[in-house]
C-alpha cells in the first residue's frame, strides 16, 4: 500500500503510528474511502477482509523536526476501516488530509531540484516530507544553544525562513512548511588506523592521489552477493567524497582477523546508485557503494546490541523502505558511537552536506530517510542500520548511515539494491 501511496496510485500517506488512547497500531490516512484502495489492491492480487471501523478521531504520531522531538497530532475521522491479510492488520482512515504521500513525493522532486540542484534560494540544505508538511533546512542562522550532543541548535534566519516558505507556496499554497536551521553533515572519520572496537567493523579507505594519499575511516554496512560476487557494502562517499579526482585510486578493507589485519576487498568498486549532472551538481538516489570481496561472508553484524551478547546478529530478511512504518524503531552500530537506536521520522528526505565534492561538483543525496535522535559522529557512515526480527540475533536490514545533524540520521535505503544480504538470496 505504501509503494502504491508513493506512486500516487493510491491517495493515502505513508505507514504511521496511530492510537486510540489506549493502544498503539498502524494506520494510513486517505483522501477517499476504502472503495479505490480494495480496487487498486486487487489488482495485484491482494484481497484484504475488510470491516468498518467507528471512530471520530484518531492520534498520528508526527516528528517535529525544529525541536527535535515527536508529539501527538489529533486526526478527525471521516470514516474508518480495518484491514486484514497475511496476518497483518491496518487501518485506514479517511480523513481532510489536504495531500497524498504521493503528491508530496512530487513537490518534493520539484523543490529539491529547484532549492539543492539550481539553487533558486541560497543556502537550503535539505528538503523533507512527512504527512501533508515539506521540511526545509537551511544554513542560515541566527541564536545558538547547546543540545544533549557535540552539535548546536541553531534557529532559521526569519528573512530567509519567510522567503523559502514565499517561495514553496508559490507552488503550492495548500501545504504546511516548516523551515529550520540544519548543516547536515556525513558521518565520514578521518583517522587513520585500523582499531577493532565493539559495534561495527572499521573499514580504512586509502585514496591514492599523485603526490600523497588520503585516509579515511567509515563503518562496513553489510556484506552480500551480487549474482555470484561476494561483495560488502558501505556509504559511497567513504570513497568518492574524500579526493578532488573522479579517479579515487584502490580502497582497502581491514577487519580484525585472528589477531591480524587482513585485506578483504579487491580495488573493484561498482555503481549502485543512479547519477546525473545539473548544474555543477551531481544528483544521486543513494549514498552506497558496492566493493568485490575476496572472501565470502555471512550476512552479520557484529555485536548488533548495547549488551555484549549476542556477539552476532545475523541478517534473516532484507526490508524495502516502507516496510518500516513512521515511528518505528531501527537501530544502528557503528564504530564511533556503537550501537544507538532512533525512530523513522520522515520516508523521503533529500540532502546536500556541506563542504562535500565529487571533483568540482557539489553533491545532492536524494530518497533518503531520516531517523530521528539516532545518534551518529564522524567514522560511523556506512553503519548497518537494522531492525530486530523477533530477537536481537535476528535482523531486518534496512540501510546505511550516510550523515546527520543532532536531530538524527540521514540513512540510505538497501531495498532496491541489486545485492543480496539474507541467505535466503
Amino acid at each position: 500500500m505504501a509503494a502504491l501511496s508513493h506512486h500516487d496510485v493510491l491517495k493515502t500517506t505513508e505507514p504511521l503510528t496511530c492510537s486510540d488512547g489506549v493502544q498503539n497500531f498502524t494506520c494510513l490516512l486517505s483522501k477517499t474511502d476504502v472503495m479505490p484502495v480494495l480496487g487498486e489492491l486487487r489488482k495485484i492480487d491482494v484481497a484484504p477482509e475488510v470491516s468498518p471501523v467507528a471512530r471520530r478521531w484518531v492520534l498520528v504520531l508526527d516528528f517535529n523536526f525544529t525541536e527535535g522531538s515527536w508529539r501527538w497530532r489529533n486526526v478527525t475521522v471521516v470514516r474508518g476501516w480495518e484491514l486484514k491479510w497475511n496476518n497483518e492488520t491496518t487501518y485506514v482512515f479517511q480523513a481532510q488530509i489536504k495531500k497524498s504521500l504521493g503528491e508530496m513525493v512530487k513537490m518534493q522532486k520539484e523543490v529539491s531540484w529547484r532549492l539543492l540542484v539550481k539553487e533558486e534560494l541560497k543556502g537550503v540544505t535539505g528538503v523533507g516530507v512527512v504527512l501533508s508538511r515539506i521540511v526545509v533546512t537551511t544554513e542560515n542562522a541566527t541564536a545558538t544553544q547547546n543540545t544533549y550532543t557535540s552539535h548546536q541548535k541553531k534557529a532559521a534566519d526569519p528573512a530567509a525562513a519567510e522567503r523559502i516558505k514565499r517561495f514553496i507556496k508559490s507552488i503550492d499554497p495548500e501545504v504546511e512548511v516548516e523551515v529550520l536551521h540544519g548543516k547536515p553533515e556525513p558521518a565520514q572519520s578521518r583517522e587513520d588506523r585500523f582499531r577493532p572496537v565493539v559495534g561495527g567493523i572499521k573499514i580504512e579507505q586509502v585514496v591514492r592521489i599523485p603526490g600523497y594519499n588520503i585516509f579515511s575511516n567509515c563503518t562496513l554496512g553489510f556484506t552480500g552477493v551480487d549474482i555470484n560476487t561476494p561483495v560488502v557494502l558501505t556509504a559511497w562517499h567513504c570513497i568518492a567524497w574524500t579526493g578532488t579526482d573522479r579517479t579515487m585510486g584502490s580502497v582497502e578493507m581491514y577487519q580484525p582477523h585472528r589477531g591480524d589485519q587482513m585485506n578483504l576487498i579487491a580495488n573493484s568498486i561498482w555503481a549502485t546508485c543512479s547519477y546525473l549532472w545539473e548544474n555543477n551538481k551531481l544528483v544521486t538516489s543513494c549514498d552506497i557503494v558496492a566493493m568485490r570481496s575476496m572472501v565470502t561472508r555471512e550476512p552479520k553484524v557484529f555485536k548488533p546490541t548495547e549488551s555484549s551478547t549476542p556477539l552476532y546478529g545475523q541478517v534473516v530478511r532484507r526490508l524495502q523502505k516502507y516496510d518500516v512504518g513512521l515511528f518505528s524503531e531501527l537501530v544502528k552500530a557503528g564504530i564511533k558511537t556503537d550501537v544507538t537506536r532512533g525512530w523513522l521520522a520522515s520516508h523521503n528526505y533529500d540532502v546536500t552536506y556541506t563542504g562535500q565534492r565529487w571533483g568540482d561538483f557539489d553533491v545532492v543525496v536524494c530518497c533518503n530517510v531520516f531517523v530521528a535522535l539516532m545518534r551518529t559522529e564522524r567514522g560511523d557512515s556506512g553503519s548497518p542500520v537494522y531492525r530486530f526480527e523477533g530477537s536481537n540475533d535476528k535482523l531486518g536490514a534496512y540501510g546505511i548511515v550516510s550523515g546527520g545533524d543532532w536531530r538524527g540520521a540521514v540513512v540510505s535505503n538497501i531495498g532496491y539494491l541489486p545485492v543480496s544480504v539474507d541467505p535466503t538470496r
